[in-house]
């Protein structure tokens, strides 16, 4: 991902575990509606990721828009971006671990 935005950013991951994490949250809290035939799932997973994709989505654009975004207009290099992704990276996970615990 460095020829897009000119930086690695070392969050994606941890943006995939909160997409995870927060699809079991939006499958818990919708109801129950069977499932596909022959299949072991059916549309609250569906309907539990793209709500939880499209909520993620827009949370990746924020923290793109509170701290790489003012990072690159000011001129810093990548390296430097790429050690605020790091540092943005412990957030989320800090905040997966508050959320559901450190034994998930």
């Amino acid at each position: 991902m460095s020829d897009i935005l000119r930086f690695f950013n070392f969050a994606y991951s941890d943006f995939f575990t909160l997409v995870a994490f927060g699809s079991l949250f939006c499958l818990s809290i919708l109801p129950e509606w069977g499932t596909f035939p022959g299949l072991s799932f059916g549309w609250g997973i569906v309907v539990a990721a793209l709500l939880d994709v499209s909520a993620n989505t827009m949370v990746m654009l924020l923290i793109d828009k509170l701290f790489f975004t003012r990072l690159r207009n000011l001129g810093v290099i990548s390296l430097f971006i790429s050690v605020a992704s790091l540092g943005v990276a412990f957030i989320i996970r800090a905040f997966v671990n508050i959320t559901w615990g450190p034994k998930v």
